[in-house]
């Protein structure tokens, strides 16, 4: 028993698996029950005046006096597989929850709490954790329910997990004897062997017998199960291995191999990746099949410049925000870096074709792509996106007020930019009101407000102006910066591009994608086609989980925040912008997509689950190269050097 100072809570409680191999001293176990919640548990005081008569019935063993121990280790074996590798489950600890009502029964619905709840009876909990969210009371009793039973799949995914020192284990293994029924000899030797972050723990006692004491990790199907769960927490995190091998190694921490990394990648990891995000499309099949949508699509390279192996292209639901398809493609199935793109959009939207009604097809001015939307997709509206639209203009706008006879033209230049935005979002879908709003910027300029050239608009939407404290002077009809601002509006090739910006098309939201699609594949790390998609996936996935996400509030107000209830924002300074902006914050993302892809790692080996997926590894050439492959002697034999070299 603990004092009540110093009594431990039932989050950090010492899990005790049953083992008939090991010899456990029986424990005195205490239960003063009462009507009453307050003498539901015994007090420190209580606890201690046990009658003699139940410590005489205790057995206890003699102190045991140990000869020095010798420790062997022994790292990355041929793994053995244990005879109780089917049992590995069956000793945990049952998880338990406390529910309100007395007359609840379990059920397979129940859900489970968060946290592990490991039923303890020598723990006696204090004054202060009799309100804990673990423990509701119910009149006078407390109602006892036992979670429902956890697959092996999810035992291993919902364990927790620690990093324990090996001088730390050495202590707690110097105490034992040996646990041969009827041997009471001291340990003298201890065997270590690893398998990846699995350690095993063979004993060799005084009078010789030898056997395996304990292991770290389940075994699934002659596979450490941490082994496994590591792995595919870090390729679902959107980690490197190189990185996390090379943190494990400076913390001294066992860690597999790179083969057994790439072997459960390709043979468990990538599978169960794959199932999720079947069953993801599906979901957005059912969501979206019965509208006709309006989509954004927009490629990204694995590596900047021209020189890229991978193009990825991918399309969004302007409406839902949600991520319909992708598809990556190499440089060997093109003509070149640049003509990934048109090929990734074609296969892709052809594949959403199939499934979907798509009216509207948002992109950026891709030569390639707008060739194909007017020759193989003229039933689909081609609208261009207007930030892509407008980063062109806008540098040639600046271009030409950097010379001095336009400098007049520099201060209007921002509200030029907002003025295209505004006749794309209120134009409709009409290229004549689009084209008649973006003209009546040059009548607005030089202080024109009504005007009776014009087919749809004669007049400014704009209400009365201020006349006294005004920053940007009107211009006039005569000054080179009105006429080279004209003849940027009023260009036949603009003209040509108005059809196109009818309908505000805005691809703002895969930028944010392709920024958060980094964090699982970054461009300065080579990934193989397989890899490429498995990450894509991971990206699309966290993507739809958190696509309706809304913007925080204040919870918890401080002197210097907003009061409570207060939309949170933050104010950013961009170095394009070059000026203080506010951003809003949003609400925390959501990952609960990873764990149902642990899960379906486990079951994939067991044979639980079956997977669809197929590698593109084999459809492929084994490099980009257009050059034959020469022998290495005959490549360093010709091989040129202007640095010298050593001797």
């Amino acid at each position: 028993m603990f004092p009540p100072h110093k009594q431990r809570h039932p989050h950090r409680q010492r899990q005790v698996t049953e083992n008939t191999n090991m010899y456990v001293p029986k424990m005195i176990q205490l239960l003063v029950r009462s009507s009453s919640m307050d003498h539901a548990y015994p007090t420190y005081s209580q606890a201690q005046e046990t009658s003699a008569s139940e410590k005489e019935q205790v057995e206890i063993p003699p102190p045991l006096n140990f000869p020095p121990i010798e420790v062997c280790v022994e790292q990355n074996p041929t793994l053995e597989s244990p005879s109780t590798s089917s049992n590995v489950f069956q000793n945990f600890p049952k998880e338990v929850f406390y529910v309100d009502s007395p007359t609840t029964t379990p059920s397979s619905s129940a859900s489970i709490p968060k946290g592990n709840y490991y039923r303890d009876d020598n723990y006696v909990p204090n004054e202060s954790e009799l309100t804990a969210d673990h423990i509701v009371s119910s009149g006078s009793q407390n109602t006892v329910v036992e979670a429902p039973q956890l697959s092996q799949a999810e035992s291993v995914v919902h364990d927790r997990k620690f990093i324990v020192f090996e001088s730390c284990l050495d202590t707690l293994l110097s105490k034992l004897h040996c646990p041969i029924e009827d041997c009471f000899e001291a340990i003298r030797k201890i065997e270590k062997k690893t398998r990846g972050t699995m350690l095993t723990v063979y004993t060799t006692c005084s009078g010789g017998h030898r056997q395996k004491l304990w292991q770290s990790q389940p075994i699934v199907k002659k596979f450490a199960a941490g082994n496994l769960v590591i792995t595919s927490a870090l390729v679902s995190s959107g980690s490197s291995f190189t990185k996390v091998a090379e943190m494990m190694d400076f913390a001294g921490i066992t860690f597999l191999s790179a083969n057994s990394f790439y072997k459960y990648q390709r043979r468990y990891i990538f599978p169960a990746i794959d199932h999720s995000w079947q069953l993801e499309k599906s979901r957005v099949k059912d969501l979206l099949s019965q509208k006709p949508l309006f989509l954004c699509g927009d490629g990204q390279c694995d590596s900047p410049g021209y020189s890229a192996k991978f193009c990825t292209y991918t399309f969004l639901d302007a409406a839902s925000k949600l991520v319909l398809d992708f598809e990556v493609v190499q440089v060997s199935q093109t003509t070149s870096s640049s003509a990934m793109e048109k090929e990734g959009f074609k296969t892709c939207l052809d594949r959403i074709g199939q499934s979907f009604e798509v009216q509207v097809v948002g992109t950026d001015r891709h030569v390639g792509i707008r060739h194909l939307m007017s020759v193989e997709y003229t039933e689909i509206d081609h609208q261009f996106d207007m930030w892509h639209f407008l980063k062109p203009f806008k540098k040639q706008l600046i271009d030409a007020a950097s010379k001095s006879k336009n400098k007049e033209q520099r201060p209007w230049i921002g509200m030029i930019v907002n003025h295209f935005y505004w006749s794309s979002r209120t134009s409709r879908g009409d290229a004549n009101v689009f084209r008649d709003k973006l003209l009546s910027l040059l009548h607005h300029i030089v202080g024109e407000h009504e005007w009776k050239d014009g087919e749809t608009l004669h007049r400014c939407e704009h209400g009365p102006l201020e006349v006294e404290g005004r920053v940007n002077k009107w211009l006039t009809t005569k000054m080179p910066a009105f006429e080279a601002l004209s003849k940027l509006i009023t260009s036949p090739k603009l003209d040509k591009d108005i059809p196109h910006l009818t309908l505000f098309s805005q691809t703002g939201i895969l930028e944010t994608f392709h920024s958060m699609v980094l964090k699982y594949r970054s461009k300065r790390i080579h990934y193989s086609m397989d890899s490429m998609e498995a990450r894509t996936k991971l990206a699309v996935l966290a993507h739809n989980r958190n696509a309706g996400r809304l913007q925080a509030v204040v919870k918890y107000p401080k002197l210097t925040s907003q009061p409570q209830g207060t939309t949170r924002t933050r104010l950013e300074f961009p170095r394009s912008q070059k000026k203080w902006v506010v951003r809003k914050v949003f609400e925390k993302m959501d990952f609960g997509h990873v764990y149902p892809i642990l899960t379906d790692t486990i079951r994939i080996v067991t044979g639980d689950l079956q997977s669809t997926w197929v590698s593109r590894k084999s459809s492929l050439p084994p490099n980009i190269a257009r050059l034959e492959k020469p022998e290495k002697e005959v490549a360093v034999a010709a091989q040129l050097t202007r640095f010298p070299t050593r001797q």
